[in-house]
C-alpha cells in the first residue's frame, strides 16, 4: 500500500493534475474538481425578511475579515479579495495571502468572520483549475469602468459591490462618477443588468438618466454603508 501511494503521488506531479502537496490537500483538491457545489453546501447563517432569505455582504466588509477555525476559534488567516467568475457572477473562491484560497463548499458560515472546519480547507490557488484560470484574468471589480452596451454611455466606476453570501454570488454593483474626492450620479446596478465583465470594463444594459430622487436613495442606502 505504501508503494502504491508513493506511485500515485508521483503520477500527480508528473501529469500536472495537481501540485505536489500533502496527501490530505491533494485528496481535497481532487474532490473539488469533481464535486458540484450545491446551494445547501454553500448556505451560511441567513437573515430572514418575511419569507425571503438574504445574507448580503459588501466587498469592503469582507476584505480583511478573519478566517477562523469553527471548532477552536483560532484565527487562521484573513480575506484578501474575492475571485468571482465573470461569466455567471458566482464566487469561485475567497483569496487569502500567499496565493491561498478557500472555496465556498468549505465555508461553514460567514458572519463576523469566515469560518471553516479545518485548516486543510486552506489550499493553493493552483489546486482548482477554474479558480486559477479566472485569477490569471486579473479582474478586480472595484475601480472598473462601467458602460452601456449599445450607446457606450458612461455610467461611472465601481466603488464597491455586494455579494449574496447565501448563494455565494455577485448581486449588486455600487457605481458612481467621480470628481476628485466627490461622487455623483450614484447608481445601484443589479446582477441581471450586467451583460459582460472583462479586466478593463463592465458592460451593462441601457439605463435611463439618474434622477435627483434616485440618486438620493442610492446615496442614503448603499453608498453610506
Amino acid at each position: 500500500m505504501a508503494f502504491l501511494r508513493i506511485c500515485l503521488l508521483s503520477l500527480v506531479g508528473v501529469l500536472g493534475l495537481e501540485p505536489r502537496a500533502s496527501w490530505s490537500q491533494t485528496k481535497r483538491a481532487s474532490q473539488l474538481r469533481h464535486t458540484p457545489i450545491s446551494t445547501e453546501q454553500t448556505k451560511v447563517r441567513p437573515t430572514v425578511y418575511g419569507k425571503i432569505v438574504f445574507v448580503q455582504k459588501l466587498y469592503s466588509q469582507l476584505v480583511g475579515m478573519p478566517v477562523v477555525d469553527v471548532h477552536t476559534g483560532a484565527r487562521l488567516s484573513s480575506i484578501k479579495s474575492l475571485i468571482i467568475d465573470p461569466e455567471n457572477g458566482k464566487i469561485l473562491a475567497f483569496l487569502l495571502p500567499k496565493d491561498k484560497i478557500i472555496v465556498p463548499i468549505d465555508v461553514s458560515h460567514l458572519s463576523n468572520g469566515l469560518y471553516i472546519a479545518h485548516k486543510d480547507h486552506i489550499i493553493s490557488i493552483d489546486d482548482v483549475l477554474r479558480v486559477s484560470r479566472v485569477a490569471k484574468q486579473n479582474i478586480h471589480l472595484v475601480g472598473l469602468h462601467v458602460v452601456t452596451e449599445k450607446h457606450k454611455q458612461d455610467i461611472g466606476t465601481v466603488l464597491d459591490y455586494e455579494v449574496d453570501a447565501t448563494h455565494m454570488a455577485l448581486s449588486k454593483l455600487y457605481v458612481a462618477k467621480s470628481l476628485m474626492l466627490f461622487h455623483y450620479q450614484q447608481r445601484i446596478i443589479g446582477w441581471p443588468s450586467i451583460i459582460r465583465i472583462t479586466s478593463t470594463e463592465i458592460v451593462v444594459k441601457e439605463m435611463p438618466e439618474v434622477t435627483v430622487k434616485e440618486e438620493a436613495v442610492a446615496r442614503s442606502s448603499a453608498f453610506a454603508a
